[in-house]
C-alpha cells in the first residue's frame, strides 16, 4: 500500500516538473520573442536616425550650395551694375549731343572726353596702395569718366602711374592702378583719385580681401567648414588668387579665380611685405 502510494506521489511530482519545466521553455520563448522585437526595434531606430542625419546632411549642403549661389550672383550683380554706371553729367552731356545741334553742347561733351594730364613722379611708398570700400575705378582720370568697377571691398592695388590731371577749373590727382590677385580671370585697371587710396600698412593688411595663398600651401575645396575633416586636402604647387569671404577657427574661405570656393590655412595667406 505504501509503495503504491508512494509511486502516485512520485507520478503527481514528475507532472508538476514537466509542467514547470514547459512554462519554464514557454517563458524563454516569450523572451526570445521580446529580445527578438527590441532588437529589430533598436534597428529601425538607427535606420531612422541615419535617415535623418542624412537629411540634415543634404539640407546643410543645400543651405550652404543656395548660399555660394547667392553671393556669386551678387557679385555678377555688381559686375553688371558696374558695367552700367555713368557720371550724371556724362548721361545729360551724350543726351545734349545726340537731341542738341547747338556747338557749345557738342564742345562740352569734347571736354568730358578728354583733359590735359601730367604724369607725377612716384615715391617707393606709393607702389601698392589699398581702395577703399564704395570707391569708383574710372575709365580715364576724370571725375566725368565713365565708372570701370565700383569697389565693394578694401582693395590692395599695384600703382603703374600717377598723374595730375586739368578737367577745365578743376585739377586733380590719380593712381593709375590694378587690382591684385582678383578673383577673376582678367586683370582690372582703372583711374582712382588718390583721396580714395590708403598706405598700404600692417593695419589696412587687415581689411584687404583680395589675397593669394602661399607656394604648396594646403587647400581644400569645399564651402562648408565642417566638411574640412572628410574633405581631401590638395598641395598647390603654385600660389592661389583669390577674395576672402569669411574665417574661422584659423583657416579662411576664399573665393578663387575659378568661381569654387576653398579653404586654406591662415597661416598661408601670403601677404605682400610692407613698408612700415
Amino acid at each position: 500500500m505504501k509503495k503504491k502510494g508512494l509511486i502516485i506521489l512520485h507520478a503527481v511530482i514528475i507532472v508538476m516538473l514537466l509542467l514547470l519545466i514547459n512554462d519554464l521553455r514557454k517563458d524563454l520563448n516569450h523572451q526570445e520573442v521580446l529580445n527578438d522585437f527590441t532588437s529589430r526595434r533598436m534597428l529601425q531606430q538607427d535606420e531612422l536616425n541615419n535617415l535623418l542625419k542624412s537629411d540634415i546632411l543634404t539640407h546643410q549642403n543645400q543651405i550652404a550650395q543656395l548660399e555660394a549661389d547667392k553671393l556669386l550672383l551678387s557679385d555678377q550683380i555688381e559686375v553688371l551694375r558696374s558695367e552700367i554706371i555713368f557720371d550724371d553729367h556724362i548721361f545729360n552731356s551724350i543726351m545734349n549731343y545726340v537731341f542738341d545741334d547747338n556747338v557749345t553742347k557738342i564742345e562740352t561733351f569734347d571736354r568730358t572726353l578728354f583733359v590735359d594730364s601730367t604724369q607725377l613722379e612716384m615715391s617707393r611708398d606709393e607702389q601698392y596702395k589699398v581702395i577703399k570700400q564704395n570707391s569708383i575705378l574710372r575709365l580715364s582720370p576724370s571725375p566725368l569718366s565713365i565708372a570701370v568697377k565700383r569697389i565693394d571691398y578694401d582693395y590692395l592695388v599695384r600703382v603703374l602711374e600717377k598723374s595730375r590731371t586739368e578737367h577745365g577749373d578743376y585739377e586733380s590727382e590719380w593712381y593709375y592702378v590694378e587690382l591684385m590677385y582678383m578673383d577673376t580671370k582678367t586683370d582690372v585697371r582703372g583711374w582712382i583719385l588718390l583721396q580714395s587710396a590708403e598706405d598700404y600698412t600692417l593695419d589696412s593688411q587687415k581689411s584687404i580681401v583680395n589675397v593669394r595663398t602661399k607656394k604648396d600651401a594646403m587647400t581644400y575645396n569645399t564651402l562648408v567648414f565642417d566638411d574640412i575633416k572628410d574633405t581631401p586636402g590638395i598641395v598647390n604647387f603654385l600660389s592661389r588668387n583669390g577674395r576672402i569671404v569669411s574665417r574661422k577657427e584659423g583657416y579662411v574661405l576664399l573665393f578663387g579665380t575659378d568661381e569654387t570656393y576653398f579653404w586654406v590655412l591662415e597661416e598661408d595667406i601670403d601677404y605682400l611685405e610692407t613698408y612700415d
